[in-house]
């Protein structure tokens, strides 16, 4: 680092004996950032690079606010907010985010695209995939294929199928030191070579997934040479289709096209972003973060892949589905829900819906076949069949928008009641009706306008029905 800083290498080691940089990023597809600022009640800097990114202080509960729980804000370290940016996802592009794990990138992307298109993201570890799923739900995140598979598999599956990939690749995290004590340890197992052979592995499968104007963006948070300008590099030596796209920023280094995001330079612990597009021709036009020129015009060509299954391998623990589940994919609405809508939606469900295992979901507007992957999701997940009655789930509560519900409690984010139900905890029948008029039956529990998960109201009283792996601790 002191040869490649030279006279900037004091300062970048004097950084870091600052104060880590705490960020968010407001869920835009839930509320717009202005309205969002309105009611966020901590004070807040805004990030340079993103629109909807902002520093918050550390001492300051935003994990603990309402608000959080009701997904209107992702925390995220303010240099990861940066990679999304170059990618600059367009509404109905089919986009891969590769090594997606907990998501932070993916909500961002369908931010980018208003949730239209679809968003494969995937994760080889299967702990890892849960926490997309969650974050999913969380964010009202419908047209999704979430995967937990590795690259070949999904190269094989759907390959030359997407219009923008990105692989903020796993790596030694020196961008980390500061923030993760255990970052440092990690490094001392999983240095800069081992994880340059990883990352080499991973991008060797790119050629098969991309196809003609595929743009393509290769982010780490590690500063090292081998595991980013090196990989670039590799990839180039791949297919000869790959040409540079040259980044542009008014806010971070940029030397021969690829951005460093320095600790000792921006408030943030550090990026590298390079950018790359599949063509046949060279690419002469550059990138800029955060505007939506496009170095050449793409084709807006859509088809869907008929894959050929994969033997599972054994021993394999990842999430997937039972294969001896059969799925019925269905245009029409099961009856069932189509039962519950008339009772307590304002807006029909519309759309390819597909039943598996008494679980009834509406399926992303950009179809595919997902047979020989291992999915964790796909679609939104509406409910379940149980006693021959529709039960709505979380992930469908935080999906919907409070008008979208008949039966409606509105309620303060300084409301105690607030408080108990995302603890799980028994709710005050008068104080909550005084938020809403409670009729029998299933009822959208909203703070500020946006909705937290149901509750069932039966005979005056109050079933909490927030999931217990969701409650505030």
């Amino acid at each position: 680092m002191k040869i490649k800083l030279g006279t900037e290498f004091e300062a970048f080691l004097a950084s870091y004996d600052t104060p880590v940089y705490t960020g968010l990023r407001v869920n835009t597809l839930k509320i717009s950032v202005e309205d969002f600022l309105e009611i966020f009640p901590y004070p807040l800097e805004p990030i340079e690079w993103t629109e909807d990114g902002f520093y918050y202080r550390e001492e300051d509960p935003v994990t603990k606010h309402p608000l959080f729980y009701a997904g209107l804000y992702y925390i995220q370290e303010p240099s990861a907010m940066s990679p999304v940016t170059v990618l600059n996802p367009q509404s109905g592009d089919k986009i891969l985010d590769l090594c997606a794990a907990p998501g932070g990138k993916s909500l961002q992307i369908a931010s980018f695209t208003k949730d239209s298109g679809l968003l494969v993201t995937n994760d080889i570890n299967d702990k890892r995939v849960k926490a997309i799923v969650r974050n999913v739900e969380k964010y009202g995140v419908k047209n999704v294929l979430i995967l937990n598979d590795d690259q070949h598999t999904i190269a094989r599956v759907l390959p030359h199928y997407f219009d923008r990939i990105l692989i903020d690749a796993p790596c030694s995290g020196e961008g980390m030191f500061k923030k993760d004590s255990k970052a440092v340890k990690a490094w001392a197992s999983y240095a800069n070579e081992t994880c340059a052979k990883m990352q080499r592995e991973i991008l060797e499968v790119v050629p098969d997934l991309v196809k003609e104007n595929t743009e393509l963006v290769y982010s780490t948070c590690t500063f090292s040479e081998v595991e980013n300008e090196a990989q670039m590099l590799y990839l180039e030596a791949l297919d000869a289709g790959f040409k540079k796209q040259y980044v542009t920023s008014d806010f971070f280094d940029v030397k021969n096209g690829v951005a460093h995001l320095w600790p000792h330079l921006i408030k943030g612990e550090g990026h590298f972003i390079g950018s790359m597009i599949y063509q046949n021709g060279a690419c002469n036009e550059a990138v800029g973060i955060g505007n939506n020129d496009q170095c050449v015009e793409r084709k807006n060509s859509r088809h869907f892949v008929k894959p050929q299954r994969q033997d599972e391998k054994k021993g394999s623990n990842r999430v997937k589905k039972d294969r001896n589940a059969r799925a019925e994919i269905v245009n029409e609405m099961p009856t069932v829900l189509k039962s519950f809508s008339e009772q307590y939606l304002n807006q029909v469900l519309s759309g390819t819906f597909m039943i598996e295992r008494e679980k009834i979901y509406l399926l992303p507007e950009q179809e595919v076949d997902i047979k020989g992957l291992h999915v964790a999701r796909y679609g939104w997940l509406l409910g379940e069949i149980k006693r021959d009655k529709f039960v709505p789930s979380q992930a469908f509560a935080m999906g919907l928008c409070m008008a979208d519900f008949k039966n409606v409690a509105n309620l303060p984010a300084s409301s105690v009641q607030v408080l108990k139900f995302l603890k799980g905890e028994t709710l005050d029948y008068d104080e909550v009706n005084a938020y809403g008029t409670l009729t029998k039956g299933f009822c959208l529990f909203c703070t500020e306008g946006y909705p937290l998960g149901f509750i069932k109201v039966e005979q005056g009283l109050i079933k909490n029905l927030y999931p217990i792996s969701w409650r505030m601790m």
